[in-house]
């Protein structure tokens, strides 16, 4: 579920917060600074959403803009990135269930930002931003854990 109502997002404010991570930043081409990161409750548990925020000073960050929350699971691992059309995109994990989500805002510089509807990009973690490659195609750096393949580290 993706918050973008002004009230809503007040619940999420640094007040209210005890901790947050694994944070991803990214710049646009008129200089505005966004920056996402997780929190929620103790610890990472059920319940932990992602949030983004950004600066157009470098000093004064505004509180999420956009937080995204599952019931019953935990949103993790967010990372900001602009694509080659100037996009910028929002990703993060859910558990259980092991998926990688996103969401793009359109015009990062405008007033008024605008998210598309949350979409499925592939199963398990992505922490990095993709890689654009020199034919144009974009690679999206998802790791795949576990599903019963195993490496054995070589005997020493």
């Amino acid at each position: 579920m993706l918050i973008t109502d002004k009230q809503e997002l007040k619940q999420y404010e640094s007040a209210y917060r005890l901790w947050q991570g694994i944070p991803s930043i990214e710049v646009t081409k008129k200089g505005r600074i966004f920056s996402c990161f997780y929190s929620g409750g103790v610890m990472e548990n059920f319940g932990n959403y992602v949030m983004l925020v950004y600066s157009d000073d470098g000093v004064n960050f505004t509180e999420p803009v956009i937080v995204t929350k599952e019931e019953g699971a935990r949103c993790f691992d967010p990372c900001v990135w602009i694509d080659p059309l100037g996009r910028l995109w929002l990703t993060w994990g859910v558990m259980p269930g092991g998926g990688v989500y996103g969401t793009i805002c359109e015009d990062p510089d405008a007033d008024e930002l605008r998210w598309s509807e949350a979409f499925f990009i592939g199963r398990d973690v992505m922490m990095n931003k993709p890689i654009v490659l020199s034919s144009g195609e974009w690679i999206f750096p998802v790791a795949v854990w576990d599903h019963g393949i195993r490496v054995l580290a070589a005997e020493h």
